[in-house]
């Protein structure tokens, strides 16, 4: 991805769903400079008054040094960020003003009108992140471990740096692997299959949810996993939501939470659709749930579970 970088540009909107793939362009665009800890900003858009406040930052000079970088962490809907479009164009020379859009796979950012008004700025780049077997290389060779062709390219159907570090750390752990047990034990499929059935719950879609059951239990999963992978998604969203209305924003959220900003976004995204009396509720219940699995209760309790939290 770094060598889509031209380092003559002010404004890089970089679409992606890790840090990593930022930090890959901070290190590109820093490497000539000399106070790296001066000179490199990290900010978020609602911390400013107006846009006046904004502009002045971009525009101060750097500190003992030839240029300066500012990460801008912002929704695309701020009013502020409206008017740093209009200004865009004049960025300094001396500013290169970075801007993470952390995509949900739900997002066409295609036709995102933001992001096409961006493009046609001459003196901005829109960087559509995509993960290559380099970066996987590099992450095995981090954990000093060997993964054969089979395994990286199975690794490679994510889309997200941080999966695959936690699954290169899950492999690492296993003798004699293959491609059999590599896609056992990585965990896209099994994120995926949790995100869809936390969804379906969420639109009060009681058919797709136990569809969404259906294939996980097909996948060989549990339900005694499936409740406790529940518990621990309904108590984030409780946690998102609950930060939410004390008026905290999407990095907030993440340091709270520790988890990546993209972790928030998608919740964030799911949690409009209840109030926190359901997803308290929900957290409770799929909570009880995987204590009576646990007591060797087996009669379709997930389904009467799921029926429950629809109906609260």
């Amino acid at each position: 991805m770094v060598e889509d970088i031209s380092l003559r540009k002010n404004l890089y909107v970089v679409i992606t769903s890790d840090y990593y793939s930022i930090e890959n362009i901070i290190n590109e665009l820093s490497k000539h400079m000399k106070f790296k800890e001066l000179n490199i900003i990290k900010s978020d858009i609602k911390k400013y008054q107006d846009f006046k406040n904004l502009k002045a930052e971009i525009e101060t000079y750097p500190i003992m040094d030839s240029s300066k970088i500012i990460i801008l962490d912002t929704d695309f809907n701020n009013k502020i960020f409206k008017d740093f479009l209009k200004y865009a164009s004049n960025i300094p020379s001396y500013c290169r003003v970075i801007i993470p859009y952390y995509k949900d796979r739900r997002d066409n950012f295609k036709k995102n009108s933001k992001i096409v008004e961006i493009e046609k700025l001459e003196n901005a780049i829109v960087i559509y992140s995509k993960i290559s077997i380099k970066e996987i290389e590099e992450i095995i060779k981090e954990e000093n471990i060997f993964l054969n062709d089979e395994v990286k390219e199975f690794l490679l159907q994510s889309d997200n740096l941080d999966v695959i570090r936690n699954d290169v750390k899950k492999l690492s752990l296993i003798e004699n692997l293959n491609i059999d047990i590599a896609k056992q034990v990585i965990s896209k499929s099994n994120q995926t299959d949790i995100f869809d059935l936390t969804e379906a719950i969420s639109k009060k879609n009681l058919l797709k949810a136990l569809d969404a059951l259906s294939d996980i239990r097909a996948k060989g999963q549990s339900d005694v996993a499936t409740s406790l992978c529940l518990n621990k998604k309904f108590k984030e969203l409780y946690l998102i939501k609950s930060y939410l209305t004390k008026g905290l924003g999407q990095n907030d959220i993440a340091n709270k939470l520790r988890c990546h900003p993209y972790v928030v976004k998608l919740g964030i995204n799911t949690v409009k659709n209840f109030t926190l009396y359901q997803l308290e509720n929900a957290f409770l219940e799929t909570g009880e749930c995987e204590k009576l699995y646990k007591l060797g209760v087996k009669n379709d309790i997930l389904e009467t579970t799921l029926i429950k939290i629809l109906n609260s």
